[in-house]
């Protein structure tokens, strides 16, 4: 039987400017059936595209701690 939540990823959020991409943060929303959404910001401009990544620590604490949470 399975326990904890699902981590699941949703589109990312656009920012207008790259300085609203440097004050954001990836976000954590929990859905209708206790899941978990990430979002992430994201910024484009004609040569780069500026994106906040997921660190493997943070996926560590949340299979190891966060999605047995209530």
């Amino acid at each position: 039987m399975a326990k904890g939540r699902k981590l699941q990823y949703a589109t990312d959020t656009v920012c207008a400017s790259f300085d609203d991409w440097k004050s954001a943060s990836i976000t954590w929303n929990r859905t209708a059936t206790g899941d978990v959404e990430v979002t992430s910001p994201v910024f484009r401009d004609n040569k780069f595209v500026y994106a906040k990544v997921l660190t493997l620590s943070r996926v560590y604490e949340w299979i190891l701690i966060d999605a047995f949470k209530k």
